[in-house]
Parts: C-alpha cells; sequence; structure tokens
C-alpha cells in the first residue's frame, strides 16, 4: 500500500494525535505489521512534529499536526508591519533592531505618522558605513549583484549629493537586473524578460529549493498542505522571499491605477513619467534595502554567504570616503544656494524699500 494511503487512514483514524503507537496500529492494521515508523521533528526555524514512516525504498514524513505551528510564527507580524509603509523585511539586522523599528511604526495610527517613524528608522539603519560595508562586503562579491555595482554606486554617490530622483531612478533597473540574473542562475529562461510574472517565478523557484532542503532526507509527504506555502508560517528565509514577492505585487510593479499608498514608490509611475513625490531620501533606502534583500536571495542561490550584517573594511572605509566627500559637497552647494537666495532677498528688499521711500 502506498504512503500516501497510508497517510489517509492515519487522518481518517485520528491516528497522528494518538502518538506513535496510535501511527503504528493503523499501519499494522493496514499492512499486517507496522513498518518502520518512528518519532521525529523537522529542525528548522521551528520544529515540525511528526513521524517518519519507512517502507521500502520509500521514507515518508507524516506530519502529527500541521496547524500546531501559528501562521504568525517567525517574521511574518514583523514583515506586515514594515509593508504597511512600503518596505521589505530588511535583512542583516538583528531581531532587537527589527523589533524596535516595528514598536515605532505601530506606535502611531496614521499614515503620515507611521512614514516618518519608517524614515526615522531607514536613516538609522542606512547610514554611510553599514551602506558601503554591504557594498564592499556583499554586492561586490555575489554573482547576481556585482555587473550592476557601478550603477548601484551612482546612485549611492546621487543620493548623498541630494539628487533622490536620480537615485532612485539609477537604481530601479539593477533591481531588475539583479531578480533576472538570479532567475538564470537558477536555470529560468528570464534574462530578457521584464514582466512581472516572470520576475515572481523566480522567487517561486528560490522558495522551492528552501522547500526542496527542508524535506531533506524524504521521498514522501502530503503535498497538498505540506508546501513552500505552508513554510510561508515560521521559515525566515522563505519569509523573507515573501516579502519580496508581496512588495513587487502590491507596490514596486503594481498597476499605476491601482497603486494606493504616499509614496509612489511605483517602478511604471516613476520610469514612464507618471508619478512625482516619489523623489525622497527615505524611498531611495526602501530600494537600497531592497537590494539587500535580493543579496540574500543571491546568497542561497550561491549556497555562500553570512545572513548577518558585513563589518567594516579597509575598503568599505574608502567607499564611505568617497560618499563623504559628495555629501560635503552637497551641503557646500546648498549652502551657497541659500546664501544666494539670502542675498537677492535682501537686495529686493532694499529696492523695494528705496521705491518706497520716493
Amino acid at each position: 500500500m502506498p504512503l500516501a494511503k497510508l497517510y489517509r487512514k492515519c487522518v481518517r483514524t485520528h491516528a497522528l494525535s494518538k502518538g506513535i503507537d496510535g501511527v503504528r496500529s493503523c499501519i499494522s492494521k493496514e499492512l499486517g505489521s507496522d513498518g518502520s515508523v518512528e518519532e521525529c521533528e523537522i529542525e528548522k526555524f521551528v520544529n515540525l512534529s511528526g513521524y517518519r514512516v519507512c517502507l521500502g525504498n520509500e521514507v515518508g514524513f507524516f506530519p502529527r499536526d500541521l496547524n500546531e505551528i501559528d501562521a504568525t510564527s517567525g517574521l511574518a507580524h514583523l514583515r506586515s508591519t514594515f509593508l504597511s509603509v512600503d518596505m521589505v523585511l530588511p535583512p542583516y539586522y538583528g531581531m532587537g533592531v527589527l523589533f524596535d523599528a516595528a514598536k515605532d511604526i505601530e506606535a502611531h495610527s496614521s499614515e503620515p505618522e507611521r512614514l516618518i517613524a519608517a524614515e526615522t528608522n531607514l536613516l538609522r539603519m542606512f547610514t554611510i558605513d553599514s551602506m558601503c560595508a554591504m557594498y564592499s562586503e556583499v554586492y561586490l562579491k555575489r554573482s547576481a549583484i556585482e555587473p550592476f555595482s557601478d550603477q548601484i554606486l551612482q546612485s549611492m554617490q546621487a543620493y548623498y549629493m541630494g539628487m533622490h530622483g536620480l537615485a532612485i531612478s539609477g537604481i530601479i533597473p539593477c533591481i531588475e537586473g539583479i531578480v533576472r540574473k538570479l532567475g538564470k542562475q537558477c536555470g529560468l529562461n528570464v534574462e530578457k524578460k521584464v514582466d512581472l510574472d516572470s520576475l515572481l517565478k523566480v522567487f517561486r523557484t528560490l522558495k522551492a529549493k528552501e522547500f526542496s532542503y527542508y524535506m531533506s532526507g524524504y521521498t514522501w509527504w502530503p503535498k497538498l498542505t505540506l508546501n513552500p506555502a505552508y513554510l510561508d508560517r515560521f521559515h525566515e528565509r522563505v519569509q523573507i522571499l515573501e516579502s519580496a514577492v508581496t512588495y513587487f505585487i502590491g507596490s514596486l510593479y503594481a498597476h499605476t491605477d491601482e497603486f494606493v499608498g504616499s509614496t509612489f514608490l511605483n517602478r511604471h509611475g516613476i520610469l514612464h513619467g507618471l508619478f512625482d513625490g516619489y523623489a525622497t531620501p527615505s524611498n531611495y533606502l526602501r530600494m537600497i534595502n531592497l537590494v539587500n534583500l535580493l543579496s540574500v536571495a543571491a546568497s542561497l542561490v550561491e549556497g555562500k554567504g553570512s545572513l548577518f550584517h558585513p563589518s567594516e573594511t579597509e575598503n568599505s572605509r574608502r567607499y564611505a570616503q568617497r560618499l563623504n566627500a559628495y555629501a560635503i559637497t552637497a551641503r557646500k552647494i546648498q549652502q551657497f544656494e541659500e546664501a544666494q537666495v539670502a542675498k537677492t532677498t535682501a537686495t529686493n528688499f532694499q529696492l523695494a524699500s528705496a521705491t518706497s521711500a520716493q
């Protein structure tokens, strides 16, 4: 009798909830013996309890109760909070940082206040030093990101020069290119595709790979209920990938007529000149945050790399020095322009006073 039929029999007789004796008894009635049955757990992020059932060359996993893991476990709640302010889940930061940022955002009820809280935390997380450490120690070392590294650096330079619209419009093509590179590395024919479905296929493939790794050692399990979508309850890497999927569908690649929100951070609206109001410092940092998430996906594809934020290095400090120079130049230009405005205002006032005196 195949494992699928045995599992359905165990479900119908509620044997799975009766412990290993119940499962063995159920299988014994069907096979005349209990075969090989052991209690087991899949131990990744959250332990999933069940039974390892062996029949010949087949090794099955019978989950005891798939509902024992809450649907809001792991990063699910944090992800929802960040998505509410048009952000993907920030990777590379510790849980303490993420919980504090989420708490700041959730402390406010109005959208403007929540967006201000998000901006405050974005500016706190994405300093020159942290961005340069990510650039030199992660972006340059991921084969899916490195081809776009020059343009990403140029967008960072534009950001620190105060040219936020240029920075955002410059980094969006990099994001698309990175996703397509990831797809090619996964064996997908998406290298020249620009539609949303093709980009989402990349994330579906990555989640499927994570699920395959999760179920390694088993040849059968109840695929209708235990699948990549189920891992989104608790599996942090899958939850991070799903954060990108939700963000692509609901914000970055949403149809312009359906886009909701005040960030105006929408690929079509920006690149086709339909939206304005998107050129803000916080929106650029939202895009850098998305690149960080894609670098996590790149690490999963390449099978290497840490999910901890990189430390500063001599190389990263050189990039930071360069960006600091751009920031200083931008401040000098702003001071010069403010002085010119003040001078013009004073001259006009003097002329007006002289005219009125006559």
